[in-house]
């Protein structure tokens, strides 16, 4: 008790003297493409074939998944594409308004054939397609159950004996009524025991195991081609195993939104996306340093901040010193000017060899290769 004490003492006086900021960065994609792609078709192939489609059924039979359920999880998963795919800076995207036809299951189908894909390319002015080959779920049920204990039924108020009956001796203004008159401590009700119940558990674990391909036609190129599995898990808990079941939520609507997730999965892993990346800043040491976190923090002065923390950085305290040049690093960074970042973060390490400095070196060293990434990835934008 006495080390969670001090640690949140610590965090405590930690939070105090920091405030903390987000900044917009550009993440890079996984994967970088080709910098003639501007637009990409979206298309689904995962529409079994002829030979594959009675096999789908008895699947389905055989495990309880319906093959719909798939097709409809398929769906959301290409809607997830395009949803992420419109938020980047990067692409543009447009989805085919057919279906073709390939496995039907976790596996890739043949190549489609290079006229295939320039013809679909020239429909929709694309230079690209992003084809969905493969969509395939499994599920799976664990349950479980342990003993908890639950307070019991209170009692009346006048009920002392908690046997839930009026005994004559409870009545006790002797009226032949048992109410709050004949309560001892007011009417409020008596706890009732400690008892043991049994609760049950379930978890259902869906797995969406996607497929994906990406046809550059202008070199007849597969320029990413990709397997994922995306897991998602719902729990729930009742009285009986039936409640419990039923506190999940149905099979279709989890491939749907397992499918969806997957989707997005694949859209981050080939585009550039903006995220927030928290960031804090020292408002504590001497009085310019107050003044200065209160420019930053409550005026979005961050110009009359930094003419502050640039004078406190030459401080002869080290204690102030180190965390005025912390700032200006962070100032920097939120500028975009990450090369000078590094300088002041550099200098707070000298100064006081904090590890905060040290950790921000290594995210600023990290942040300079990623930027370095999306510079590149983002070249061919027009």
């Amino acid at each position: 008790m006495k080390q969670v004490f001090i640690l949140f003492l610590i965090a405590s006086v930690f939070t105090s003297c920091t405030t903390s900021i987000n900044l917009p960065v550009l993440r890079p994609a996984d994967v970088t493409l080709p910098q003639e792609i501007q637009k990409f078709t979206l298309v689904n192939r995962t529409k079994p074939s002829k030979s594959n489609r009675v096999w789908n059924i008895l699947e389905g039979a055989l495990t309880g998944e319906s093959v719909y359920a798939d097709r409809e999880g398929a769906n959301n998963c290409l809607t997830g594409v395009v949803s992420i795919m419109q938020q980047t800076p990067r692409y543009t995207i447009t989805r085919a308004s057919m279906e073709f036809r390939g496995t039907g299951t976790d596996a890739f189908a043949d190549l489609l054939s290079w006229e295939e894909v320039e013809n679909l390319c020239r429909q929709n002015n694309s230079e690209a397609l992003i084809v969905l080959e493969a969509f395939d779920t499994d599920s799976r049920l664990t349950r479980d159950s342990k003993p908890v204990e639950v307070k019991g039924p209170s009692f009346k108020c006048w009920d002392l004996n908690k046997n839930g009956n009026g005994d004559p001796e409870e009545d006790t203004n002797k009226d032949g009524k048992w109410n709050s008159q004949d309560c001892p401590n007011g009417d409020k009700p008596i706890e009732g025991p400690t008892i043991t119940v049994t609760e049950f558990y379930v978890q259902a674990r869906m797995e969406v195991k996607s497929g994906w391909r990406i046809y550059f036609p202008a070199e007849k190129k597969i320029v990413d081609e990709k397997r994922m599995s995306h897991f998602m898990t719902f729990n729930s808990k009742g009285e009986t195993p039936e409640r419990a079941m039923a506190g999940l939520p149905d099979k279709s609507s989890c491939i749907n939104k397992n499918g969806y997730e997957a989707g997005l999965a694949y859209g981050v892993r080939i585009s550039p996306q903006w995220i927030q990346v928290s960031r804090y800043f020292y408002t504590r040491g001497n009085d310019n340093m107050k003044i200065a976190g209160k420019k930053a923090r409550n005026s979005n002065d961050w110009k009359g901040a930094m003419d502050i923390w640039k004078k406190e950085a030459l401080n002869t305290n080290p204690k102030i010193s180190w965390k005025a040049n912390y700032n200006m690093a962070l100032a920097a960074e939120r500028e975009g000017n990450l090369s000078i970042a590094l300088d002041w973060a550099k200098k707070a390490y000298e100064i006081k060899g904090k590890s905060a400095a040290a950790s921000y070196i290594n995210t600023l060293n990290s942040r300079v290769y990623q930027q370095k990434r999306a510079d590149e990835q983002m070249k061919g934008k027009q």
